[in-house]
């Protein structure tokens, strides 16, 4: 499917969709415990969903309830800066937590068709904060695009960072999908550019198969025409230079290209 930005010509808005849903975090199951966690420590995970979308970076873009807001304290959301969500962390119980936190989320966009949902699990260092995890890589993840997640219970499967598929683990979520909602609203600004927009700094260069000779070759061409002597003279140590041209199929009168 082919994306565009759908512009007014008159009044030079732009078209946006509102893409809303929820997102019920219940439980999971058989979750992954990290090689470098000891045996008697316990796994005390939570979850972080993301909602990623292309549009460009900017204020009141995304918007979400429930859980604990993960995003940037700037409010700033787009391409690079997912509007986050978290859950409540389970103490001492990675089997089976019970999570049970509800999510509502919704984005303007101008590509409805590109907004990604991720699901990551993470564990707590001290079973309380959240921030407080120690681990470089996350337990598992899930990233599915939103248009082909179906609605409804679901089991979503989760994978290393690696992309490898846990065989057991799986995260029990409720997946709810409201019709998009189209509206206009004003054009961001265009970026003034010059005739040769970035290439306005550049300087021009010499091409490398310039046609114009080198002056000291005219110079010596034509000071063989005024003294046949220095010509016949010259005639052995330029065997080279007419080898070159030769094997380069251009004339003797034609200057060398270096």
């Amino acid at each position: 499917m082919l994306l565009w930005e759908s512009k007014d010509c008159c009044n030079g808005n732009v078209q946006k969709e509102i893409v809303k849903f929820s997102v019920d975090v219940i439980s999971g199951q058989q979750l992954p415990r990290p090689r470098n966690l000891a045996v008697d420590t316990p796994l005390n995970p939570y979850v972080e969903i993301e909602m990623i979308s292309a549009e460009d970076k900017g204020k009141d873009v995304a918007y979400g309830e429930g859980g604990q807001n993960a995003s940037a304290r700037n409010g700033m959301s787009g391409i690079g800066l997912p509007h986050r969500r978290r859950t409540h962390v389970i103490s001492s119980h990675g089997f089976s937590p019970i999570f049970n936190d509800g999510f509502k989320l919704q984005v303007h966009t101008k590509h409805p068709d590109l907004v990604f949902v991720r699901w990551t699990v993470w564990s707590s260092q001290d079973g309380r904060n959240p921030n407080s995890n120690g681990n470089s890589n996350p337990l598992a993840t899930f990233t599915a695009k939103l248009s082909s997640l179906q609605q409804g219970y679901r089991h979503l499967p989760l994978y290393d960072h690696n992309g490898n598929q846990f065989l057991f683990a799986t995260l029990f979520c409720k997946i709810t999908k409201e019709a998009s909602v189209t509206v206009e609203g004003p054009a961001p600004p265009e970026e003034k550019s010059g005739r040769f927009g970035i290439f306005k700094g550049m300087k021009r260069t010499q091409s490398v198969d310039s046609r114009t000779p080198p002056r000291d070759y005219i110079s010596r061409k034509n000071s063989y025409k005024d003294d046949p002597a220095a010509s016949s003279m010259s005639r052995k140590s330029s065997s080279k230079e007419e080898i070159a041209l030769t094997r380069l199929g251009r004339s003797e009168e034609e200057p060398p290209f270096l």
